[in-house]
């Protein structure tokens, strides 16, 4: 399992997060590259290409493409994502499906969050689970990504969620989960 930073959007990450715990997903921008399974990319690099080419004015296609290129290729079901707004860590998904791409509007400026992922909220403290990976991202990776592993944990996956979530005791990790039970329309 894989504990991962993403930023959600630059000029609106409280209205995205409603988004994605309302609708149990995690999304990235940059849709005008289009269907990512169908362009087959190879590498962060023909991601950043296909960004520049849908987007010649674009000014971050190395970092899209990066991001991408992780969102679509490494994540895997299972892994954690830490929703943060760049300062704060706002909320924890759990991944839990592979790479979608929606050809809707995303209801977040500027509408192109087509890709998806399906997610759950889960009832793990984001600042305890930042914490136990040293409040650092990983190795290698770039804090100006968009979407970042985290170092690994030093210590196990906080089990401990909020009180008012699950109640007083520690569950395991695996049933560490909010429900959600309806969808609703982000305000």
């Amino acid at each position: 399992m894989t504990v991962w930073r993403l930023n959600a959007h630059p000029s609106d990450a409280g209205r995205t997060a409603r988004w994605f715990t309302r609708d149990c997903l995690v999304a990235m921008g940059w849709g005008d590259v289009g269907d990512l399974r169908r362009a087959s990319p190879s590498s962060s690099t023909s991601i950043a290409t296909m960004i520049r080419k849908a987007d010649p004015d674009s000014t971050d296609s190395q970092l899209g493409g990066q991001a991408l290129w992780c969102f679509f290729h490494d994540m895997v079901v299972g892994d954690l994502v830490l929703v943060s707004d760049g300062a704060n860590r706002d909320v924890v998904m759990r991944i839990d499906g592979d790479y979608e791409w929606s050809g809707q509007v995303s209801p977040v400026a500027p509408g192109d969050y087509q890709h998806q992922r399906r997610a759950t909220l889960t009832a793990i403290d984001a600042s305890e689970l930042w914490a136990s990976c040293g409040s650092r991202i990983a190795e290698g990776e770039d804090r100006r990504w968009r979407l970042a592993r985290c170092a690994p944990p030093v210590v196990p996956v906080p089990e401990r969620a909020k009180a008012a979530a699950v109640g007083e005791k520690a569950v395991p990790v695996a049933e560490n989960v909010v429900p959600v039970r309806e969808k609703a329309k982000v305000e």
